[in-house]
């Protein structure tokens, strides 16, 4: 694989930071996972007692591939990339890329200052955002698959200063975000470039962003205000909210991510329980899948929709086959 450039400079990084042991940790159900897309299928990331972690790859029907413990103290992004699973995290004043049975993938930044939320993972590309220490935003992204023609690349997107950023796929593009004062803004990126068009649509500061997720020129946020109200809007090309739709979770995050160029799969904790809900451009929705009073991961990938939960303190998934219609 051909190493990625950071302003012309090719870093091959030599060391590893995994500590590797044998541990029998107890998953809490409280702890936050992560879905990503591989070439070939899905991979899993839970959070487990203090700071180990477990990767658990899928084929794309779902059946278990391999199982990694891991132990790492700081906060981590799973995406899939031409070398399989990967998790970025951030080494010193770099973002640094690895796969979870020791092989390096390289090093990009800086002086990294934090992660964005989110990741931009699916069947075409991957996505990795940070800030830099003048908060500005920059991201690394490549292929998923090794069939797929074309080199990471490290791009920024922003030069005005941020205090948060968001990362998503959106389709073939990737979508980044950052919040300036009462705006969201959002710049949608090809394999090659940012565009030159920022999107910009309202949202309060004070107004809580609990996720999103992006089709090739649309996205969905879920917000939460002042008033503890939780709702999903849907935001246009123009930058305009073409409608908004309320839905009953008082969780912190929901996980939201494209079925195509169609329609949204919604992952969220409910009153009564879990629940995946298939939104479409129109705001109208089904019912996909229920599931106990936890918060479901998802993501989206070639028909299969993979549902990630916590099921009694361990770690379960569910494969729906969620055609792009």
């Amino acid at each position: 694989m051909k190493r990625t450039y950071w302003c012309g400079v090719t870093v091959i990084v030599a060391a590893w930071w995994w500590h590797r042991a044998s541990p029998t940790p107890t998953d809490d159900p409280h702890r936050a996972s992560q879905v990503a897309v591989t070439g070939d299928g899905f991979a899993l990331l839970h959070e487990l007692e203090g700071d180990w972690r477990r990767v658990r790859e899928l084929s794309r029907d779902g059946e278990p591939v391999a199982d990694h413990l891991i132990q790492h103290d700081g906060e981590v992004r799973l995406v899939g990339t031409r070398a399989g699973a990967t998790l970025a995290w951030i080494d010193g004043r770099n973002v640094r890329l690895g796969s979870p049975d020791g092989r390096e993938q390289g090093r990009w930044g800086k002086s990294v200052h934090r992660l964005c939320d989110g990741a931009a993972t699916n069947a075409s590309q991957f996505g990795v955002g940070w800030l830099e220490s003048d908060r500005s935003v920059w991201m690394v992204h490549g292929p998923t698959s090794a069939s797929l023609a074309s080199d990471e690349l490290a791009i920024e997107l922003a030069t005005e200063p941020a205090t948060w950023c968001g990362i998503a796929s959106a389709e073939q593009n990737i979508a980044l975000m950052w919040r300036d004062r009462d705006r969201l803004k959002i710049n949608l990126c090809s394999k090659t470039r940012c565009s030159t068009t920022v999107t910009s649509t309202p949202l309060d500061r004070r107004t809580a962003l609990l996720g999103f997720g992006c089709l090739r020129d649309t996205c969905a946020i879920a917000t939460r205000d002042r008033d503890g109200n939780t709702r999903l809007a849907y935001v246009v090309g123009s930058g305009a909210q073409k409608w908004s739709t309320p839905i009953d979770t008082d969780a912190a995050t929901v996980s939201i991510a494209g079925i195509g160029d169609r329609a949204f799969a919604v992952g969220y904790r409910g009153a009564r329980g879990s629940e995946v809900i298939r939104l479409d451009r129109k705001g109208e929705r089904v019912v996909l899948w229920q599931g106990p009073k936890t918060t479901p991961v998802v993501n989206w990938a070639s028909g299969t929709l993979l549902i990630a939960y916590d099921d009694g303190g361990k770690l379960a998934h569910a494969v729906l086959d969620v055609a792009n219609r």
